[in-house]
């Protein structure tokens, strides 16, 4: 009996022999995986572009990503991320808009000829006034948005908007409160069923803003001071504001970083930052074009020079003073021309161009705000990429998903 079992006991340590080995290899290999995930990129952010650079220029200062079936993993300490992120060769993160293609006669008549009166009061159909009552956000967010924008809006609530209503970021807790708001206009052709759902959305969110100018894209400008109004009136203590848009994308920690950074280097908060637009002399449109501005409402040849509109931030100080400078001048419609260019320089408020904060005219891929390469990407014009870039934050890796940025 014995000499019969003997074979069957040696199989089963055989058995649980290899079955050991296969374990611990296994283990080997994962912990090997998980080292290489957790390990810093090095020398893997994109270099910031120096003020003046052409924007055809600007693919030569980027790294190539690697292959799109390649998970990477993101770097979740967001100060090392950001000391990485804004190393300028020796120069300062914070680069001085300065105006030498603009003769200063030519704009002292501007200034001192041409003038109009826009007092800018419009009735708030839905103030969102409990917006920042109980608390005295350190970050307002201001998003224009349209009526048929209820998916995105829906969608940008459940992704980067979070970081402003439950102070987190995936593994990682957000210090300083933050507020946000939908802005809206009203059109004529609006029905009231979308009035209805909209004043429904609003109690159910607490995040709209509505006031009575005609919503158009001509009108953007009025539409982004209407909102710079209503937060001098109901948001006054607030620090910072940022304006951005729909289809931009926030890396919330990083923009806190960033925040923290220009707020322990700057000792006034009458700036305003962003990334400085890629023309070195901003080219007036004469022609029938959206951004068409006649001679009577701006009669030089050139902008001053101004950031991308799509995202940039401003200190609480700037506020009133861009208000005042807007009340005595015509409105025109390139909104970001007209609020980060004309009228800061009119009221003497400061312009940063920091090129580690947005990014335009180029590729650009979702890895970059995963691996915490910018500040913010735009351009994330579809549902379903927005979702997955969520979801690679929240997971840890990425691919190369790519859209392209125009210059406007």
């Amino acid at each position: 009996m014995y000499r019969l079992c003997r074979p069957v006991k040696l199989s089963f340590y055989f058995m649980f022999f290899g079955l050991c080995v296969v374990t611990v290899v296994k283990l080997i290999i994962i912990n090997q995986a998980d080292t290489v995930r957790k390990r810093p990129i090095e020398n893997d952010f994109v270099h910031p572009i120096e003020v003046g650079t052409s924007p055809t220029l600007v693919s030569t200062h980027l790294r190539t990503v690697g292959p799109t079936n390649v998970a990477m993993t993101s770097i979740q300490n967001y100060s090392s991320s950001f000391a990485n992120l804004t190393r300028l060769n020796n120069k300062d993160l914070l680069e001085v808009i300065l105006d030498d293609h603009l003769p200063e006669s030519n704009w002292t008549n501007y200034k001192l000829n041409f003038s109009a009166k826009n007092e800018l009061n419009y009735t708030f159909l839905i103030t969102g006034e409990e917006i920042c009552m109980k608390d005295d956000p350190y970050l307002l967010i201001i998003i224009p948005s349209e009526f048929g924008e209820v998916s995105r809006r829906d969608l940008l609530r459940k992704t980067w908007l979070r970081a402003a209503t439950t102070n987190s970021w995936p593994k990682r807790e957000i210090q300083n409160k933050i507020k946000f708001m939908f802005l809206f206009g009203t059109h004529s052709n609006v029905a009231s069923e979308e009035l209805k759902s909209l004043t429904k959305e609003s109690i159910l969110n607490n995040d709209i803003v509505m006031a009575d100018f005609e919503d158009t894209y001509r009108n953007l400008t009025v539409k982004i001071l209407v909102g710079l109004k209503w937060t001098i009136k109901y948001c006054s203590k607030v620090t910072y504001v940022l304006k951005c848009d729909m289809d931009t994308f926030i890396n919330v920690p990083l923009m806190m970083e960033f925040l923290h950074y220009v707020q322990n280097n700057r000792s006034s908060d009458n700036f305003l930052i962003g990334l400085r637009h890629g023309y070195d002399k901003p080219p007036v449109v004469r022609d029938v074009h959206r951004w068409k501005v006649t001679e009577t409402e701006y009669p030089l040849a050139y902008y001053p020079r101004y950031m991308y509109g799509h995202t940039y931030l401003l200190g609480r100080g700037s506020l009133d003073v861009l208000i005042a400078a807007a009340g005595s001048k015509p409105l025109i419609a390139p909104e970001d021309a007209f609020i980060t260019g004309i009228l800061p320089k009119l009221g003497g408020v400061l312009r940063l161009n920091a090129a580690c904060f947005t990014m335009c005219c180029r590729q650009i891929f979702d890895c970059e705000v995963v691996w915490n390469k910018n500040v913010a990407i735009t351009e994330i014009k579809n549902n379903e990429r927005l979702e997955r870039l969520w979801s690679n934050i929240a997971f840890n890796q990425c691919n190369n998903t790519i859209s392209i940025t125009e210059q406007t």
